[in-house]
């Protein structure tokens, strides 16, 4: 089951607003942070944790998966870090992944709006955060 790009905007993949615990392993699992989520797609996440990652970074990703509860643990890239909040692309994806990803978006797109493009109040929240406001 294939998951297609929206018409509209600049994301490949519709990305579901999903709140769900993450963790982090960086240093080939030396340490392990804990974070959650903010967004969810069929080929990667956005995220806020307590340490600022580097662009090009490669780490392991592991959370439950939200409807069913399975736990899926992936290699990622990050490809967009700001602050604590960073958005990695999932590699390295096997066919089973890239089907239990694509299912789990499925579902969420009945239950969940689209969350592609976001909205002023997120925006201002986040420039408030990183002012300390």
């Amino acid at each position: 089951m294939a998951i297609s790009a929206p018409e509209e905007g600049t994301r490949r993949f519709r990305r579901y607003p999903v709140r769900v615990f993450v963790s982090v392993s960086l240093l080939a699992g030396q340490r392990v942070l804990q974070g959650i989520s903010n967004d969810l797609c069929a080929q990667g996440m956005a995220l806020y944790i307590p340490e600022q990652l580097e662009t090009g970074q490669e780490i392991q990703i592991a959370f439950h998966l939200p409807i069913t509860g399975d736990e899926i643990a992936l290699k990622a890239v990050v490809r967009d870090a700001d602050g604590f909040r960073c958005g990695v692309e999932f590699c390295e994806l096997s066919r089973e992944h890239e089907t239990t990803l694509a299912e789990c978006c499925s579902r969420l797109s009945l239950t969940l709006p689209d969350n592609t493009r976001r909205r002023k109040w997120e925006r201002r929240l986040a420039m408030n955060v990183r002012s300390g406001a």
